[in-house]
Formats: structure tokens, sequence, C-alpha cells
């Protein structure tokens, strides 16, 4: 399974066990297997069709999606023949469970950029931290919170604005969207208004102290009692796109949202921004043909 998870394309022929094990670069992935804090699964159906496992590593002696000697990486491999069935999820959705009962803060892996897997790994909260060359570095934290991420993502962090905040959320604003209302808003009257309002939130991505990123949204009741969260805005400042701003802000609004007892989250996007359905069909939303495009999740 080690040769089907470093040669993933079906066009290129798999190395055999003898092979893989004579190159350092994947031995290390089961060399002396089990080692403390080891741990594997297997996917039978007559014979052995997929496999997912993780180990830690030290930062003289590391895999590819390396991030702390406390985060294990994680391979995960499914035979060609048996893609797309929904193996490797339910591997995948396994092996996360077993991090978190084993007390693990966070599960990393490193992923080709053109790798269809790709998607699978960010619909269950993957995001990417790291990038060289065409190798991608993603992390999960199992503790959903912006403290969990800030520890790990190597662009910066989620910080939830409170109330107090309300100059921080104009600065947010201005750096991020400098021509919006918000930012070009005379005082900060409205905006500690806003952060005081218990069924709104706002959250700001950060490297250091500069904002590259913002979301915020409300939280709405229907007469029968549920509760909604519907993201408003999500923007990200050009220059930082496409390293996981974006969905790091979501997930992090999805845990505001479960926080706040919310069973529903939805947003909404323009039929032609394609980059944008593709980071909330990758997050799992359930795509809505009204008027523009709107994404649904249950968080129940």
């Amino acid at each position: 399974m080690l040769g089907e998870a470093a040669v993933w394309r079906p066009d290129k022929p798999t190395p055999t066990a003898e092979q893989v094990m004579a190159d350092p670069r994947y031995a290390m992935y089961l060399a002396g297997w089990p080692r403390q804090g080891d741990y594997g699964l297997v996917a039978e159906q007559d014979r052995p069709v997929g496999a997912a496992w993780y180990r830690t590593y030290t930062e003289a002696n590391h895999g590819y999606g390396f991030v702390a000697e406390d985060v294990p990486e994680l391979s995960i491999a499914v035979i060609a023949s048996r893609r797309h069935e929904g193996i490797g999820r339910r591997l995948l959705v396994d092996l996360i469970e077993a991090s978190v009962a084993q007390g693990f803060r966070a599960l990393s892996l490193s992923v080709a950029e053109n790798n269809p897997a790709r998607r699978l790994y960010e619909s269950t909260g993957f995001v990417l931290v790291d990038k060289h060359g065409h190798s991608c570095t993603m992390v999960r934290p199992n503790g959903r919170s912006a403290h969990a991420t800030a520890s790990i993502l190597h662009w910066g962090e989620i910080r939830e604005l409170g109330v107090g905040s309300a100059e921080q959320l104009v600065a947010l604003f201005a750096a991020v969207l400098p021509e919006s209302p918000t930012a070009q808003a005379e005082g900060v009257g409205e905006a500690d208004a806003f952060l005081r309002d218990p069924s709104s939130f706002v959250l700001g991505a950060y490297t250091g102290d500069t904002p590259v990123g913002l979301a915020w949204g409300l939280q709405m009741r229907s007469p029968s009692g549920r509760l909604t969260t519907y993201v408003h805005e999500l923007e990200v400042h050009e220059h930082w796109r496409r390293q996981g701003v974006g969905s790091a802000l979501i997930q992090e609004a999805m845990t505001v949202a479960r926080r706040q007892g919310s069973t529903k989250f939805w947003l909404s996007t323009g039929g032609q921004n394609e980059a944008a359905q593709a980071l909330y069909e990758s997050l799992g939303g359930d795509r809505k043909p009204l008027g523009d495009v709107n994404y649904w999740w249950n968080l129940d």
C-alpha cells in the first residue's frame, strides 16, 4: 500500500514493497512498524484494497508533510481499481477519529497539487499550510478553535473579534475591504454596536498583526426555533488567496455557529465565481440552485 501512496497516478506502475522499502524517502513511513504512537487501518474485501496510517517524526528525520513533532503525518492509499468507491473517505474519517481518541492535537499530510485526493482532504477539514513546488502540506486541527489552528497554520491565525474590539474591526475591514462602508465609516460606533449584537460575529485572518482575510455573518432563528448561521461576507486579500485562508475562515465560522447552537449554515456566491464554488464544494457544502449559488451545511 505504501507503493500505491507513493505513486498515485494510474498511468504509472506501482512499485513493489521491496522497491519502496529500499528507498529512504518512503521507507521512513513504515520502517520499524509499529513504533510508539503508530496507528493504522486496512480495508479488505477478500484481499487488502486500501490502507491508512499515521506516525510522528522528529525535526531531524521526517516526511514530506511534517509540521511538528507532536502532530502525526498520515499516509493513505487505495488500489487503483477500487478508487472512487468511498473507501478512502471511510479510512480517512476513521483515522481522524483515532487521532482524536489518542489525544493528538492535529493530523498533517502531503499531497501533490493536482492529486484528486486533495478534495477529499479539504472536505474532511484539512487546510493548506505550506507549499513546496507542486507539493502541498495540509493540516487538520482536531480542536477546531482559532487557538488550535493558530499554532499550526504557517501563514498566521484566525481571531474572533468580540465586544471591545471595534477599532480592530474597522482596521480589519480597512486592510481587506478598503472600499467598504465599514472601512470608510467615521468613528467606531456602528462597529461597536455590531459586536454587541449577540446574533452577529466577525472573524479576522492575520499573519502576525497584519489582516489578510475576514468573514462575518449572523445567526437567525426560525419560527420553529431552529437556529441557522449565515455568512454574509468572506474576503481574502488578493496576495493571500489559495493558501488556505478562506478555508480556515469558513471552518472557524462553522465552529462559532455550532457553539451558538446553529444546526444549519449557509452562504451565497455569484454564479461566475468558480474559485469560491470550488472552495465551498471542497468543504462539503450542498449546492442549492436558488438565484445565485447557495451552499448549505448540516451542523448536527
